[in-house]
């Protein structure tokens, strides 16, 4: 019941949050699924990316029940988020929530964060991604929120706090939070000089 190879698969992303100017600190969390047991392998609360080890990944249940935490500590205190997400579609096999701060400084001002503004970005994160007003984290609102925002939606962004995105592999997830990264910053860049210019959508391509 550890799932030791989806621990290291989550450490060797947490590892490259902050380097990747993602988060910084202990914020943000990932998770993932098991699918054989449909447990989730989630990040634990308040620890530091550059200390943390594989013991260091909560695993619970569906209901958010402890099953192991062989490195002590409680899961991340976004944990309802992420099962809300898990339950909501049988196909996500991973969230990672990051504080990427272009996204957050676009998310101040805008509806959505643009996302066909290059092969790369349109490919990766399918359609803008929806930014939903500011909700207290933690709460049960907030999973209800992020679960509505995020349908059909391979992402979204909470105004003022960061992204969540999906996939049905860590590396996924992972690759499409680099994407929303860079889509942000050429976005914002864009709109300083003038109306941004749009790759047409993938479903007229």
């Amino acid at each position: 019941m550890d799932y030791p190879g989806i621990r290291k698969e989550l450490l060797a992303v947490c590892r490259q949050l902050p380097a990747n100017n993602l988060a910084t600190g202990s914020t943000g969390n990932i998770s993932a699924r098991d699918n054989e047991s449909g447990n989730i392998v989630i990040k634990r609360s308040s620890v530091p990316y550059d200390v943390m080890t594989e013991e260091d990944f909560i695993v619970v249940d569906m209901d958010g029940k402890v099953l192991s935490a062989p490195g002590g500590g409680k899961p991340s205190f976004e944990t309802p988020t992420h099962l809300a997400l898990y339950q909501a579609d049988p196909e996500i096999r991973s969230v990672l929530h990051t504080h990427i701060p272009m996204t957050i400084v676009l998310s101040a001002s805008r509806d959505h964060i643009e996302s066909n503004l290059t092969p790369t970005s349109r490919r990766l994160l399918k359609r803008p991604l929806p930014v939903i007003p500011f909700v207290e984290n933690g709460t049960e609102e907030m999973a209800v929120r992020v679960t509505e925002a995020i349908r059909g939606n391979v992402g979204m962004v909470i105004r003022n706090h960061g992204p969540f995105v999906i996939g049905d592999s860590i590396q996924t997830a992972f690759e499409r939070t680099i994407a929303l990264r860079d889509a942000s910053e050429l976005y914002y860049h864009m709109i300083l000089i003038g109306k941004p210019s749009l790759v047409p959508p993938l479903e007229q391509a």
